[in-house]
């Protein structure tokens, strides 16, 4: 696309999810004029993960916003329960919607535009705007408005519940059960609090929520619930994560981690 050297680059981007908020915080910064586009009312809300946030490129320097608890132990269930100390890795369980939050303010701050209950169409922004970033998460817009393969997805569920975890506080327990292609999830954020949820990368059982109050009996014992959430983990880069003057970024275009599909951290 031709552009004149000296004009600012106008930058939509769909989707207020760390990978959008990111792009708009980065662009700002280079004094091109963003605009994030999201769909709901709240930044940040629905939360559709477990919430840990893996510092995998050690780009924070302190606790960021929101942040419940560092995690000094990871915890893999196999056959065995194996441990691994993470002292040196950043790993915090936070709430995540005080983090985009706290990202989306900066952005701000910088000059970007963030608008929540912006329903955006990306046909209609890509005639608007010289560049759309699309955010959107998996499925992304994209895939459904141009029909971007991206694969097909796999499907975790969560539960928030209030538990005795005070003994579990500060490690992350992963529990793969025989037979599963995917695995489960506690991830305490408090002494009473911890998100507790199954992941499959295929083949998930008919009944889903059966599987996850199962499991989250046996190895808690009593808890009640207190938030529910299920969404799909990309495990593919899309084929062609660009289409002119389009991009996909973060979950969208498929860029998550291919054995945990966690994908804040690549966001």
């Amino acid at each position: 696309m031709p552009m004149d050297q000296g004009r600012r680059l106008r930058v939509a981007i769909v989707g207020a999810g760390p990978a959008g908020l990111s792009a708009g915080l980065e662009l700002a910064r280079l004094g091109q004029d963003a605009t994030v586009f999201e769909n709901h009312r709240q930044i940040g809300l629905p939360v559709r993960c477990g919430e840990a946030l893996v510092d995998l490129y050690r780009m924070l320097n302190r606790d960021p916003p929101g942040a419940r608890v560092k995690v000094q132990e990871l915890c893999v269930k196999l056959r065995d329960l194996h441990l691994f100390p993470a002292p040196d890795i950043n790993v915090w369980m936070l709430d995540k919607d005080q983090w985009l939050q706290s990202i989306a303010r900066e952005a701000e701050s910088q000059g970007a535009h963030v608008l929540p209950e912006a329903k955006a169409k990306i046909s209609h922004l890509r005639r608007e705007f010289d560049f759309v970033l699309d955010c959107s998460g998996c499925p992304s817009q994209s895939s459904r408005e141009y029909d971007i393969d991206c694969g097909t997805p796999g499907l975790a569920i969560q539960w928030t519940v209030r538990a005795d975890v005070a003994s579990r506080l500060g490690k992350l327990y992963f529990h793969f059960e025989p037979g599963e292609v995917g695995y489960r999830w506690i991830f305490p954020k408090s002494a009473t609090e911890a998100n507790v949820g199954v992941g499959w990368a295929k083949n998930p059982p008919s009944s889903k929520w059966g599987t996850l109050r199962e499991f989250v009996s046996r190895q808690l014992g009593d808890f009640e619930i207190l938030r529910s959430t299920a969404g799909h983990i990309p495990f593919r880069i899309a084929k062609t994560p660009f289409k002119e003057n389009l991009l996909l970024c973060g979950n969208a275009a498929g860029v998550a981690n291919p054995y945990t599909g966690a994908g804040t951290h690549t966001a």
